[in-house]
């Protein structure tokens, strides 16, 4: 593999994050219009769907395919048999969905099994296309070809939404969306054929080809059980309430995630390189921690709190209110949401010292007992199974804390100090929302929706200024870096 050059990283890097924002930023718009043609019930079969093709998915797109990334020297070869396992692969999860379609559907008795059995098989074809779509896309990962996945993803986005739109209009309900997210595939298949120019072939491959099933083997694993994990919840959901409520529970989670995984994504990508080349200087470790985490709490808690003060009228607003029953669940993905940034970059800085194994202890710890919470807590109620899965997250922010101050000397009180501003700012500004919303009555949603937002925005910047002197200090003090660097070139 040819040598990178800086300019390049920061290019691919650049252009990466663009593709994860606008094309999310689009979905976003889509998701809005669908959601405010289509019903709940619609939603929800799609959701119980999703789960056994996610699963299916990590099998067919996952972990073989980044050998292909990772393998120094890669061939016609190399390619074509990576192409020839997942082909098989997504062909026997097809055969295995189209199966066990009746017994999911017998399982899942609050849905309708003839459409259950009939969408979960036509779902299922999104797999052969994409065990094509996979390869494509590692061979212009590896080439850091981002500009172009920029274009091919903006245009599938925009194109499968408009299909998507279309048939929500003409009455497919549910099918809508399962025909938008396969023509999704297609379209991404069909535009990168043109720039990837590779041809599939059926090939066993060499000795050496096999090789790669053993790197992609131990990424497959974990990340399998990543996507159980997340998605467990929607199939305990799925079993014990109807459509609706799992739509309502589902959809309470797209804004909260939105907000809080492309903040994740970001530090993931930027901050384990960070720490990695400072591994050896654990105090400048320690200084970027503080600093991370000031900046990211500063900028995410009043993003997200602001939203569960606002998210009755936010849901009206954007969805209309038919999806006003997912308020509540919002409100508690908006707290599950909150702490993941702090595990993060304390995980990265964890992973960027060599002891990845110390933070993958932590996250299995807390997923298994996320499960046993999630198992123990559904029989009083989604409200209580969330609750539960906000304690783990709590429990496994302790844990980094603690570690912190074991490797990094960052002790407990001073990351509590680091914080605790910024959470006590936010709350005021959640307090001053509430008050401001039940005294202002006979309002248009969207005039108060407005005024929310104004004043959130108002009372935080003043307490910020009040009470968080430091992190404003350190906002003001990185613009002013980022315009001296500018001027300097």
């Amino acid at each position: 593999m040819a040598k990178v050059s800086s300019k390049t990283i920061y290019s691919s890097l650049l252009w990466n994050f663009l593709e994860r924002i606008l094309v999310e930023g689009i979905q976003l718009i889509i998701s809005i219009v669908l959601a405010r043609i289509l019903l709940p019930e619609d939603y929800g079969i799609l959701s119980l769907i999703v789960v056994f093709v996610s699963i299916a998915t990590v099998f067919v797109e996952t972990g073989f395919c980044s050998a292909l990334i990772h393998k120094k020297e890669i061939d016609n070869n190399d390619i074509n048999f990576i192409f020839t396992v997942n082909i098989i692969i997504s062909i026997l999860m097809c055969a295995i969905l189209f199966f066990t379609a009746p017994l999911i559907a017998n399982f899942y008795k609050n849905y309708n099994a003839n459409e259950l059995i009939r969408m979960l098989r036509g779902y299922s074809l999104i797999l052969p296309i994409g065990a094509i779509s996979s390869v494509q896309t590692a061979l212009v990962h590896r080439k850091m070809m981002f500009k172009n996945m920029l274009v091919v993803n903006s245009i599938a986005t925009i194109t499968s939404g408009a299909v998507g739109i279309i048939l929500a209009l003409n009455g497919f309900g549910t099918w809508a969306l399962i025909l938008q997210q396969i023509s999704f595939k297609v379209i991404t298949v069909l535009i990168l054929a043109f720039i990837v120019k590779w041809l599939p072939k059926v090939c066993f491959g060499k000795k050496e080809s096999w090789g790669m099933i053993k790197y992609g083997s131990n990424i497959l694993w974990v990340r399998l059980f990543n996507t159980f994990y997340n998605k467990l919840s929607a199939l305990v959901v799925g079993k014990r309430y109807s459509p609706e409520t799992l739509a309502f529970y589902e959809k309470g989670q797209t804004f909260p995630s939105l907000i809080a995984t492309n903040t994740d994504y970001s530090l993931q990508k930027v901050m384990f390189s960070a720490y990695s080349k400072e591994q050896d200087n654990l105090p400048r470790i320690k200084e970027l921690m503080r600093q991370t985490i000031s900046l990211i709490t500063f900028i995410l808690f009043p993003l997200i709190m602001g939203m569960f003060a606002v998210t009755k009228n936010l849901i009206s607003c954007l969805l209309t209110d038919k999806w006003l029953d997912a308020t509540i669940y919002m409100q508690l993905f908006c707290l599950f949401y909150l702490l993941q940034p702090i595990k993060t970059t304390s995980a990265q800085a964890l992973n960027g010292i060599g002891k990845s194994n110390v933070s993958f202890r932590i996250a299995i710890f807390s997923k298994l007992l996320g499960i046993v919470l999630i198992f123990s807590t559904i029989w009083f109620g989604l409200v209580w199974m969330l609750i539960g899965l906000i304690f783990t997250e709590v429990v496994a922010c302790l844990l980094y804390f603690i570690l912190n101050k074991k490797y990094f000397s960052y002790g407990i009180r001073e990351q509590v100090i680091d914080i605790l501003p910024t959470i006590v700012t936010s709350t005021i500004m959640v307090v001053a929302v509430i008050l401001f919303t039940k005294l202002v009555t006979g309002l248009n949603k969207y005039l108060l929706l407005g005024l929310q937002v104004l004043i959130g925005f108002i009372v935080y910047a003043i307490f910020a200024f009040i009470i968080d002197k430091k992190k404003v200090r350190l906002i003001k003090d990185f613009f002013k870096n980022k315009k001296t660097e500018e001027s300097d070139k």
